[in-house]
């Protein structure tokens, strides 16, 4: 067994809410993250959940437990699971950094691909943003939005890329918050 440090954080804020409806949602994250980037289906849902496709089929005949909102409480739980760290780490703390925050980030990144063409899941990606807001390191002139942007594009990055590290990421992400905010 890994010890909380060492496994993805979202399916850990979700197996701790104690409900079967979160339990689906953590098994359509590890579904994900066998899948890749697309919906998986109600049988890698099941097999993710330890459970008969049937039991999956049953759940989703309530309405609080469709595809959709699944995909919007794994959404959720990255809101309440991400960055780790503190606020005093700064940017960097955004940027994936161990194997199981990259699973997090790829999980993270497929829930984005399907807010595009989920309005449900689009609305919970907004209001995640929105609850990051207050979150993200300040700077004069709106420039968290930028840096917000650039940061979702190294996440991204570290993703697709085994070479970029998360140190290479930070130094490349203090290049440009020397170059937006330049020292007083």
């Amino acid at each position: 067994m890994h010890d909380d440090e060492t496994r993805p954080r979202i399916p850990l804020h979700l197996h701790s809410q104690f409900s079967p409806i979160a339990d689906l949602a953590a098994a359509l994250f590890w579904a994900i993250d066998r899948s890749g980037p697309r919906l998986p289906s109600r049988r890698d849902i099941a097999r993710a959940a330890g459970v008969s496709e049937a039991t999956v089929s049953r759940r989703f005949r309530d309405r609080r437990s469709t595809q959709d909102a699944l995909v919007s409480r794994v959404v959720r739980a990255r809101g309440a699971t991400c960055p780790p760290g503190w606020a005093e780490d700064g940017w960097g703390r955004w940027i994936p950094r161990t194997d199981a925050e990259m699973t997090d980030a790829r999980v993270w990144l497929t829930c984005l691909a399907l807010a595009a063409y989920s309005p449900a899941a689009a609305e919970a990606v907004h209001a995640t943003w929105a609850s990051e807001r207050p979150r993200l390191p300040r700077g004069d002139g709106g420039e968290e939005e930028v840096l917000r942007a650039l940061v979702l594009g190294l996440v991204v990055v570290r993703a697709v890329e085994p070479a970029v590290t998360h140190e290479h990421a930070v130094a490349l992400l203090r290049r440009a918050l020397d170059a937006l905010v330049p020292p007083a």
